[in-house]
């Protein structure tokens, strides 16, 4: 069974060289004209960018009109071009999970140097009918809290914490069964317990929530953690209330001496192709059974061809294919086997090198 879920995932990968994540993310939407008659410029190239690292590319139809999605929260630029028009680029623009982006475009007749605009983002958001905050990262690395429940009060909207020390919110009057939350498209039960470098963005909904939440009454929290990391990072963190110097006595705020020590450290797993080159492996994938495991005898060739652990098979090509197109992917398989079972991982890059 093992064997046919790696080979479906290996014809899966061989069809597709992107994987993108639908649920948590956002949209930017727009049109693309030419600034002297507003006439719209169809088949223009629309690039979304962070920093220089090119996330997703469309064109304009017949109208003009573009549509970039799925987006991961965050900050992006996003660059016009055209055959015969100056590109123009326009940069800071902030991704919202769940929410429409409205993104218009000039683009100017002749080839120039290519202009970059600065985008204020809009005091109205004509397409809102929620009552809703969004909290980036870069807002939430700046706040003196560390929990998601914490970074949600700070949110407002009528929410306050609940007074019986379970760390629990209420939103309106509302008990916090009332309340649901999201981390990444999966609806949590229980702790929400994720470090702070590891959030892109939380957002709060609490009027106004759409039918797809069903009979929430409560607040809709969505959490959205940091995606593939293109370059490594690293944090940390001390809070302390002073140290104990004896059963009943203490130095410093208060007497119970509490001390917390964290740090958090992330980055993309990185392969050496033959010819030298580094890249990138930021998704992992694993597969896993609860079966025997792998035998001793061929745990160094079970990806060659014709090799088999089980007695009652005469080998074939099932896993030296998965691994000839894992390989063909510039991706890495490796498993762990045990008697209680066997987990193969497998590390992908976000796109394939020509």
């Amino acid at each position: 069974m093992l064997r046919k879920l790696l080979f479906t995932l290996a014809i899966a990968l061989g069809f597709a060289t992107t994987v993108n994540a639908q649920v948590g993310s956002g949209t930017i939407k727009g049109t693309v004209i030419e600034k002297a008659n507003g006439e719209p410029v169809p088949f223009a190239n629309v690039v979304l960018l962070r920093g220089t690292e090119q996330i997703l590319v469309t064109t304009t139809d017949f109208d003009g009109v573009f549509t970039l999605k799925p987006i991961p929260p965050g900050t992006y630029d996003v660059q016009f071009s055209y055959v015969g028009f100056t590109p123009s680029r326009k940069s800071g623009i902030t991704v919202t999970s769940g929410k429409l982006k409205k993104l218009d475009a000039e683009l100017s007749k002749g080839v120039n140097i290519e202009e970059v605009q600065v985008y204020a983002e809009p005091i109205i958001e004509v397409d809102q009918t929620e009552i809703a905050r969004s909290v980036g990262r870069k807002e939430i690395t700046q706040m003196a809290v560390r929990s998601v429940a914490d970074i949600t009060k700070a949110a407002g909207n009528g929410i306050t914490a609940r007074d019986n020390g379970s760390g629990a919110n209420n939103v309106r009057g509302q008990r916090s069964g009332s309340s649901i939350t999201f981390v990444d498209g999966i609806k949590i039960i229980g702790s929400t317990s994720l470090p702070k470098s590891a959030i892109e963005e939380v957002s709060v909904k609490t009027g106004g929530i759409s039918a797809q939440y069903g009979d929430v009454t409560g607040a809709v929290t969505t959490v959205t953690t940091r995606g593939a990391f293109t370059e490594y990072f690293g944090s940390a963190e001390v809070l302390s209330s002073g140290f104990k110097t004896g059963e009943t006595t203490s130095f410093g705020l208060d007497k119970w001496g509490y001390n917390l020590f964290g740090f958090a450290l992330g980055g993309p797993i990185i392969k050496k192709k033959s010819s030298g080159e580094r890249i990138n492996l930021p998704i992992e994938i694993r597969v896993s059974d609860n079966g025997s495991g792998i035998s001793e005898v061929y745990k160094n060739n079970i990806f060659e061809p014709y090799v088999s652990s089980k007695k009652s098979s005469k080998g074939g090509l099932g896993l030296a294919m998965v691994k000839k197109i894992i390989d063909d992917h510039d991706g890495l398989i490796s498993f762990d086997s045990s008697p209680d079972g066997t987990t193969f991982l497998i590390n992908l890059a976000n796109e394939v090198s020509a």
